[in-house]
């Protein structure tokens, strides 16, 4: 089990084909800072359906996508 999977399972649920979501948001959801070892992690939304198009550490905002 990540530390993201309460974030993956909202994206699954509340997000559309394709959205930009804060981490601000994210890390309301998921209870975890999000910084720069979210590289690592955010291969694991594909197991539910998106993929992490793009994402900004400088502009806190992560495009997600679904496949």
């Amino acid at each position: 089990m990540s530390k993201y999977d309460p974030l993956w399972r909202y994206i699954q649920v509340n997000c559309g084909p394709h959205e930009i979501i804060t981490f601000d948001k994210a890390e309301e959801v998921s209870d975890v800072k999000i910084d720069s070892s979210f590289q690592y992690h955010r291969k694991e939304l594909i197991d539910y359906g998106f993929k992490v198009v793009r994402y900004s550490l400088k502009h806190r905002t992560m495009e997600i996508e679904m496949l």
